[in-house]
């Protein structure tokens, strides 16, 4: 059995779409957000991520994590020194952080990658 975590900033406009992910098996774990003061959101889930994952560490064989953000290279570096590590996925390998790029060593996988494969086989079709 595999379980999927999302860690995600609630915001009430958003809750259809929770919902929906509910619906397709995720398992939501909600940080409370900040509205700054220009306007804009921030919901930083760090914190979570690594607490979450430490917290759980005996009840998985495997972590897969999804993001770019070097904050999350220190839990990557740890799952892969007691065995608890296979991939980490990000979006785009230009904005991916270095830091988490060289502690998966290897076991990254790119979004846009396969974006690009996949338009280049469209194109043929």
């Amino acid at each position: 059995m595999s379980n999927a975590y999302y860690f995600v900033g609630y915001s009430e406009k958003y809750q259809s779409l929770y919902d929906d992910l509910e619906d397709y098996g995720y398992t939501l774990i909600y940080k409370p957000v900040l509205t700054l003061p220009d306007g804009n959101i921030k919901g930083n889930c760090d914190a979570e991520i690594v607490l979450h994952t430490m917290i759980q560490i005996n009840n998985y064989n495997k972590a897969v994590i999804i993001t770019g953000d070097g904050d999350i290279a220190c839990l990557v570096e740890h799952l892969r020194s007691v065995d608890k590590f296979k991939l980490v996925i990000a979006c785009r390998q230009d904005s991916c952080s270095y830091l988490l790029r060289r502690s998966a060593g290897g076991n990254i996988m790119f979004l846009d990658h396969y974006r690009q494969k996949f338009e280049k086989q469209k194109g043929q079709l």
